[in-house]
């Protein structure tokens, strides 16, 4: 026997029937086409000779339409949370409003503000409803990053919604900060002190360095350059190496035109570690972990003799031996023995130019006489633009590639130092040394174009 809430069972219904099961008569339930009137609890009761027992069950009908109740919940509440949000920012202050900002400026901070409410709110509805990080993220098409703050606040918040919704305080962007009267302030600072650092216009504006930074480099299109060194240059030097530069253009395109180039130039190396205080870094925690780059007082030096061609080959480097007087003797010595036949081996045969500066044993009456003789083509003191290490591909790249790398660290004697000048110079890139010397002619264009100045 069956029914249904303690009612019997409508057995005239053509949709209900009692079948058999298990050679047993009535012993199953079947309900075609349920309905929702068709809930109820049914209750089996057997019987025999031996008594009777029955059993209940609940049976449930759901509508068609059922799996959308719980998201239509879900949006109802993000809604009404929303509403209240919004409410709750139209009558709020806004603390951070600037009298400098614009009207479409305030408005465009309210509307994006809004949709990060709306956004957070949403993340936190969602979490109610038991939706994982990765269903939100699919749902809403939010970053990973925005679900996962927002549900670590919400699990800290024990999902206090209203705890988190709001984005804590936090300080103004930087764009809004960099105003125009902001940055005609920043723009007068610099000009009445351009060596002021960025970090001290900063403490004086009250705001960050990085505020600072962006004003100068995006607003204003400037940059900070390190402090230039030269030497001094008097009228009569300027007018004098931009009279000789202009010269020497000339020859390079009529006398010495399409001939091979020969650079050469002397410099002291010593044993200590050199330092580019500019350049030259150490990562640690603590100053006091730096390592001293230690001098000493009169440290044993050599001087080196180079010479290069503007095709890149590099001569081995000639030492001069201490305490050697360097005069004209001395250096018609080393040009006779050393120089020119190295010279002579490059070229094979070519046409060749020789390039000295103007040290007084290069400009000596008897070096003059010898270079005319053994090297008609030369470019003697009265051609080559004087106080001009920024025209000598030697001065101006060589020695400082060569010096980079041989005092990276203290020598401990000179033999020392003369191995590694020796082994840098032998076996410096030719591709290399040969684009330096190709900017010797642009250099010398520079100079007569600086009126004479310092081009770096």
């Amino acid at each position: 026997m069956a029914c249904a809430d303690s009612q019997p069972l409508n057995l005239s219904d053509d949709r209900i029937s009692l079948l058999e099961d298990n050679v047993v008569p009535n012993a199953k339930l079947v309900i075609a086409d349920l309905q929702m009137r068709d809930r109820a609890t049914y209750t089996c009761v057997a019987e025999n000779l031996a008594g009777n027992s029955s059993t209940s069950t609940l049976v449930r009908v759901k509508n068609k339409l059922g799996a959308l109740w719980p998201f239509i919940g879900i949006c109802g509440e993000v809604a009404i949370l929303c509403f209240i949000i919004f409410l709750y920012e139209k009558k709020r202050v806004n603390p951070d409003y600037d009298e400098s900002d614009t009207d479409q400026q305030t408005d465009n901070v309210v509307m994006k503000s809004n949709r990060e409410f709306e956004n957070r709110a949403a993340i936190i509805v969602a979490l109610r409803a038991g939706r994982s990080p990765k269903e939100i993220v699919d749902f809403l098409k939010l970053p990973k990053t925005t679900i996962y703050r927002v549900k670590k606040q919400f699990d800290e918040a024990d999902s206090n919604k209203e705890g988190i919704a709001t984005r804590k305080k936090h300080s103004r962007r930087s764009d809004r900060v960099r105003g125009e009267e902001f940055v005609k302030n920043v723009k007068e600072k610099i000009d009445g002190n351009p060596g002021k650092s960025m970090r001290a216009i900063a403490k004086e504006m009250d705001v960050g360095s990085m505020t600072i930074v962006r004003t100068i480099h995006e607003d204003l299109g400037l940059k900070s350059y390190a402090l230039r060194k030269g030497q001094l240059l008097t009228e009569n030097m300027k007018n004098n190496r931009k009279g000789k530069a202009a010269a020497l253009l000339n020859n390079l395109k009529h006398d010495s035109f399409g001939m091979l180039r020969f650079f050469s130039d002397e410099k002291n190396f010593d044993v200590d570690q050199k330092v580019n205080p500019r350049n030259d870094r150490w990562i640690c925690k603590d100053p006091s972990e730096i390592p001293v780059v230690m001098h000493t007082k009169f440290p044993a030096s050599v001087m080196v003799l180079g010479v290069i061609s503007s095709e890149g080959d590099v001569m081995p480097p000639h030492f001069f031996e201490k305490g050697l007087r360097m005069n004209a003797d001395t250096y018609i010595n080393v040009l006779e023995t050393v120089v020119k036949p190295w010279m002579d081996m490059v070229a094979t045969g070519r046409k060749y130019v020789f390039q000295q500066d103007s040290a007084p044993a290069h400009k000596a009456k008897k070096t003059q006489s010898w270079l005319t003789l053994n090297v008609p083509s030369h470019w003697g003191p009265d051609i080559w633009p004087p106080n001009s290490p920024d025209c000598n591909p030697l001065d101006y790249y060589v020695w400082g590639v060569v010096e980079r790398d041989v005092n990276k660290a203290p020598h401990t004697t000179i033999q020392s130092v003369k191995k590694a000048v020796h082994t840098v110079m032998t076996q410096m890139d030719k591709v290399i040394v040969a684009k330096a010397c190709a900017s010797f002619r642009i250099r010398l264009e520079t100079v007569v174009a600086n009126n004479g100045n310092y081009i770096e």
